[in-house]
């Protein structure tokens, strides 16, 4: 009986020891990175997410579209797309930005994109907002409450198959199963 629990002890031990080694590993991988160190991060220049949007940003300023920046781009990240939408527009979502195909080694948008410039690093494309009009078209909404304006930012695992002036809805399917993360700023605007 003794030589029978001496060998079954054995033949737990390396069990034991990896169990543990895996325990200190995944522990200490953890702390040194934790999740949310490794996400895509999203930072508006001008602007602190849940703060107040700048008038120069909006129609009653000089109309300018924000620069951005981000961080812990993911893996396989080939390019990038940018929508900034009202989700208290009377009439539902109303979409203010539409940029995509921004190249996967880009990590800044520059304040003031023209809705005429058409290319960074080669290619990207923007699309119609809800004004009507390719580019941007800062916030803008009617008295009364102040609304919610999020930027969201797409690390996409390919180049879309979209020409210019792409709409809300068809920006939407065509990253639909291709998104590898996405982040957003929020912003607030209005009297």
């Amino acid at each position: 009986m003794f030589k029978e629990y001496s060998i079954s002890k054995i033949k737990i031990f390396p069990v034991l020891i990896g169990l543990f080694f895996t325990v200190i590993f995944n522990i200490t991988l953890n702390f040194v990175f934790p999740p949310s160190a490794l996400a895509l991060k999203l930072a508006a220049g001008s602007f602190k997410s849940g703060g107040v949007i700048p008038a120069i940003y909006t129609c009653k300023g000089s109309n300018l579209s924000p620069s951005l920046s981000w961080t812990n781009v993911p893996a396989g990240t080939k390019t990038f797309a940018v929508i900034m939408k009202d989700i208290d527009a009377p009439g539902g979502i109303f979409y203010h930005w539409l940029i995509y195909n921004i190249p996967g080694n880009a990590r800044s948008l520059k304040e003031g994109i023209s809705p005429s410039h058409r290319t960074v690093n080669g290619f990207y494309a923007q699309g119609i907002n809800g004004f009507g009009n390719i580019g941007y078209g800062g916030p803008c909404p009617p008295q009364g409450k102040p609304h919610r304006y999020f930027i969201i930012l797409f690390a996409l695992s390919v180049k879309l198959k979209l020409g210019r002036g792409a709409n809300g809805g068809g920006l939407l399917s065509a990253m639909k199963g291709r998104i590898l993360d996405s982040v957003s700023v929020a912003g607030y605007f209005g009297s």
